[in-house]
């Protein structure tokens, strides 16, 4: 289950290239590596802090989030960014399954820090869907291979005890 660890500052890409968020001139960027460490490369270049980046399927794209829970889609050809699902905020976990056209992520709720849901939506931010509705947080989600179930970290964060956090399937 190494794909429902929580994805930290590294995401790997198809090529074998490893991207990553790191301080740079006081906010978080995104950069990319090789997996022997030799070739740094900036990608993102901004005051504001971009976190937790996820390779599209081609590895011709990178999603991630930012500290102000906005979404961006990086065109690693152009070098253009562009908010995604403008409108949906509290937006973190960005997540391109393999071989499919669409991109999963966490969204939180409103001032709500502790309470999550998986969401999906397609490529280019179409038809948006909440993919769990339980009162406890859920997030890091992953899609099985085929498509046919996803699982994800449920956390109830509500009980007076410390949280209790689950794999699901569904």
């Amino acid at each position: 289950l190494g794909v429902l660890l929580k994805p930290g500052h590294l995401a790997a890409e198809p090529r074998e290239a490893i991207a990553y968020a790191r301080l740079t001139d006081g906010a978080w960027q995104i950069w990319s590596v090789s997996p022997e460490g030799h070739g740094p490369r900036q990608l993102t270049r901004s005051p504001v802090d971009k976190r937790s980046p996820a390779w599209s399927p081609d590895g011709k794209r990178l999603a991630y989030r930012t500290t102000r829970g906005e979404l961006f889609i990086l065109d690693l050809a152009t070098g253009q960014e562009r908010r995604w699902l403008s409108g949906y905020e509290n937006i973190d976990d960005p997540r391109w399954p393999l071989g499919k056209a669409c991109l999963l992520f966490t969204r939180y709720k409103h001032q709500a820090r502790c309470h999550a849901d998986i969401w999906i939506a397609g490529p280019n931010g179409e038809e948006p869907k909440r993919l769990t509705t339980s009162a406890c947080s859920e997030y890091q989600s992953s899609l099985s291979p085929d498509g046919n179930w996803l699982a994800y970290v449920s956390a109830d964060e509500t009980s007076n005890v410390s949280s209790q956090h689950q794999i699901w399937k569904l």
